[in-house]
């Protein structure tokens, strides 16, 4: 087990309030949320009405034309925050250090959409004949493995879906990696898709605020009632601060501890 540092050189973010860390930054400091009626589908018989959508949205900008066909939005999103990431922490990643860089992403769910619309497209028109090129985006660990596809990253790859606290359990898994020698880098970070399938599943869960009361996004006020569902991907690049010094990259911080519940 190591005892040295470990550090955050990059930073990638995909959020209904911002595209980029300076645009989300300045949303955060501002106080906006990103939060605004749905438009991806229909909401009437829905007593909530807002959602956390990422509006004009698209990866042609981070990730230009090639092979984003086989790529639903989980992927898409991911993709984009991880190209991000890796431009900000200016990481090159060639034939030398590939193997010493891993990929670590926490969801909940992830690819729900392909899923749905695959099992759905077998029961319609029977599995012979349903959308094939929807198949591999029905896995939970999709999304992560793309970003490794596409950057060329022949590190470790693993997803954590463990709910809520998903992102966070990834970057204590990022963490437990570096501190045993195993990788030198690991882009951890996290990604969900916002669609109707997911919205009617926690909706009919009852864990919607407007369910039961005010429709509000407040987790840490006495009228919280629920939550308020979105989408968005983020990446940080963590780096062992022996090789992120040997490198000249910039660190923004230390990660001293991380805790979820």
């Amino acid at each position: 087990m190591k005892n040295g540092k470990i550090v955050i050189t990059g930073i990638g973010v995909i959020a209904p309030n911002g595209v980029g860390k300076e645009q989300f930054w300045d949303a955060l400091k501002e106080g906006k949320s990103g939060i605004k009626p749905i438009t991806r589908f229909d909401t009437d018989g829905f007593r909530c009405k807002t959602g956390g959508e990422i509006d004009n949205f698209d990866p042609t900008t981070f990730l230009g034309n090639k092979g984003l066909k086989g790529l639903d939005r989980s992927a898409r999103l991911l993709c984009s925050a991880a190209k991000l990431a890796i431009e900000d922490a200016k990481l090159t990643i060639n034939y030398k250090n590939t193997g010493d860089i891993g990929v670590c992403t926490g969801t909940t769910l992830s690819s729900l959409w392909n899923f749905a619309e695959y099992e759905r497209g077998a029961i319609k028109d029977s599995p012979l004949f349903t959308d094939a090129s929807l198949f591999p985006g029905t896995v939970v660990n999709a999304a992560s493995s793309q970003v490794s596809i596409r950057f060329n990253i022949q590190g470790f790859n693993t997803t954590i879906s463990t709910g809520y606290t998903s992102s966070l359990d990834a970057l204590k898994y990022a963490i437990d990696f570096i501190r045993l020698g195993r990788i030198k880098v690991v882009l951890v970070g996290g990604v969900e898709s916002f669609a109707l399938i997911n919205y009617v599943g926690f909706y009919r869960l009852g864990f919607f605020a407007g369910i039961k009361g005010e429709e509000l996004s407040c987790p840490f006020d006495k009228r919280r009632n629920g939550i308020v569902l979105g989408e968005g991907a983020g990446i940080i690049i963590l780096e062992d601060e022996d090789y992120a010094k040997k490198r000249k990259a910039n660190i923004y911080a230390e990660v001293k501890g991380i805790g979820s519940f």
